[in-house]
């Protein structure tokens, strides 16, 4: 791939972060991957059932309906079927109580999802801000901004346009409005109460303190039109809070 693209200069530090992002997930979505269908040839083949990937997915979050560890190790991923003691500390880790209730926490907080992630697409929040300025005649947004007309609508869409006095029931995800009134809130204590974030740049200090660092891997909103060798880390704020007061709690 390297052959024939190469990183436009002044990005080097978020390609990279952006690969290692990608790379992080892929390695979860295979564990999983490999988690579920264990169930699946377990079923047919043994059993000479049909399981639907779906009933699959609810069985591991309980350990009175997953099978048992012996028959984990009987269907190995394809990828460990050489390093079967890899496979055993993977099922080890898969079968410890505190993995059962890390699975039904994931699994819970991704049905009190409500509505879609985004109407980003395949884009950044950075692209989805160039092809909405492109379809409103040029008008220039901050990231604040982005990220809330990204929650609410197509790019391309005329009638998607930023209000403050827009309540939850404008978006299609309203945790994204909460996460909004959250961080507006925080920076009105720094920052005084007449503060505009749609006409302000994004205070990154108070991101990382209203989103106790980076969550899941992702900064509170407008992740990915994020620099993140301009944010400080949780650890380096905690720091800082150590040997001066801050205005805002973490």
């Amino acid at each position: 791939m390297q052959e024939w693209f190469t990183c436009e200069q002044g990005y080097e530090v978020q390609v990279s972060a952006m690969q290692d992002k990608v790379a992080k997930g892929r390695l979860k979505d295979m564990y999983y991957e490999a988690h579920v269908q264990v169930l699946i040839t377990y079923y047919a083949d043994v059993l000479c059932q049909r399981l639907p990937k779906e009933e699959a997915r609810k069985m591991i979050l309980d350990p009175d309906t997953d099978i048992d560890r012996e028959f984990y190790l009987q269907f190995p991923a394809d990828w460990c079927k050489s390093y079967m003691d890899c496979w055993e500390a993977i099922v080890d880790e898969w079968k410890k109580p505190e993995s059962y209730v890390e699975r039904r926490r994931k699994s819970a907080y991704a049905k009190a999802r409500r509505g879609p992630a985004h109407h980003q697409g395949s884009r950044s929040l950075g692209g989805f801000m160039d092809a909405w300025s492109q379809a409103h005649d040029g008008q220039l947004i901050n990231e604040y901004e982005g990220y809330a007309l990204s929650h609410k609508g197509r790019a391309t869409d005329p009638d998607n346009v930023y209000s403050s006095a827009d309540g939850p029931e404008a978006y299609t995800n309203p945790n994204a409005y909460e996460k909004m009134v959250q961080y507006t809130e925080a920076a009105r204590m720094r920052h005084g109460p007449t503060y505009d974030p749609a006409q302000q740049p994004l205070d990154t200090d108070i991101l990382t303190r209203t989103g106790g660092g980076k969550q899941h891997g992702r900064y509170f909103i407008a992740h990915s039109a994020i620099n993140p060798a301009t944010v400080l880390t949780l650890r380096q704020v905690r720091r800082s809070d150590s040997t001066t007061s801050s205005d805002v709690p973490i």
